[in-house]
């Protein structure tokens, strides 16, 4: 940024803190993008926050969905599901579309978070389903299957729910975009073997996606790269690859020194009305097909933090419909060795 850029964006800062104060929401909603969207430091992330509460609080249904996130523990402030869930109801019953996809997911009431989506339901039928959340069952992941040594290899079945795989999906769908192939080249939409979109982090479903990872693979939040939707098309394979980084690629050097290596690789499979379209991992081999909510994971490092070649995986061909996976590496420090 150069010094007229900055102080084209002080000015305009200043501008909107003095409306913002004045009362206008509008304002109050463009101060709140820009400081927590783009924080300079700290202090604006934290001014942010104090902005975005008071947009909620004016009765933003955007501003109180972030508020839920925020009290989430997505940044900047300690994690308070109590209160995110009561920012989450406000939000919806202020008419926010994402709170009222979100509400209606985390809910246990299925019948009548299908009812308020559609707009015919009680009137208080978001405090109703905010009380039927059960928030240890989504936080608690089920206990994993080994499948295997080499790789390291474990599955989870039922690790996600359906309403929480049917989100995610209608989430990526229309915004994803062609996969690099694994020579690095990006294919042309018309013959991608794959589309991807990868999930901010500054939503509920993913923080709580992202608490089950960790939990279930034993790692840190701090290894988790964003997550991704992808989806496999018709008739066409992803071929055999490594998801480790290869520290002898000079390329790959600065990277790995920075954010580590790609310990774990996580699969969520999010729908099964396909056919073909098996993970495969063609050095062992086996191929596995995952019902709707399963997750497959599988280390690909040894336990020694050498090279696990067994870990190649690819994609076979769906023959019929499309797949749709959710795809979460996990990383650890450059020094750190093993699991």
């Amino acid at each position: 940024m150069t010094n007229t850029d900055f102080e084209d964006d002080t000015a305009e800062l200043n501008r909107l803190r003095g409306a913002a104060m004045a009362g206008d929401i509008a304002a109050k909603m463009h101060l709140t993008r820009r400081l927590i969207g783009m924080p300079q430091n700290g202090n604006e992330l934290i001014e942010g926050v104090a902005v975005t509460l008071s947009a909620a609080n004016d009765g933003n249904g955007e501003a109180a969905y972030l508020s839920a996130v925020l009290a989430a523990g997505a940044i900047a402030m300690k994690r308070n599901w109590a209160a995110a869930l009561v920012y989450l109801q406000r939000a919806a019953e202020l008419g926010h579309g994402p709170a009222q996809m979100e509400l209606a997911a985390l809910s246990s009431d299925t019948a009548l978070a299908a009812r308020a989506l559609e707009g015919n339901a009680p009137a208080d039928a978001w405090a109703t389903l905010r009380k039927s959340i059960d928030l240890k069952n989504h936080m608690t992941p089920p206990r994993p299957k080994t499948l295997g040594v080499s790789p390291r290899m474990a599955v989870a079945e039922n690790f996600a729910s359906p309403a929480l795989c049917d989100y995610l999906i209608a989430q990526a769908s229309p915004r994803l975009q062609p996969l690099p192939a694994v020579d690095g080249s990006v294919p042309g939409v018309e013959a991608a073997a794959a589309m991807r979109f990868s999930i901010p982090d500054f939503n509920l479903q993913t923080i709580l996606l992202l608490d089950r990872i960790a939990e279930i693979t034993h790692l840190p939040h701090r290894g988790l790269e964003a997550p991704a939707v992808l989806r496999f098309a018709r008739n066409t394979p992803f071929p055999p690859h490594a998801d480790y980084l290869d520290p002898g690629d000079l390329d790959l050097r600065d990277q790995l020194i920075a954010e580590g290596q790609r310990l774990v690789t996580f699969l969520l499979f999010l729908n099964d009305d396909y056919e073909g379209g098996e993970t495969d991992f063609p050095n062992i081999p086996r191929q596995f097909k995952g019902k709707k909510g399963d997750a497959l994971f599988w280390w690909n490092l040894d336990p020694d933090g050498g090279l696990e070649p067994a870990a190649h995986n690819g994609n076979l061909a769906v023959t019929q419909g499309e797949k749709f996976v959710l795809s979460q590496w996990i990383r650890i420090p450059a020094l750190q060795r093993g699991a």
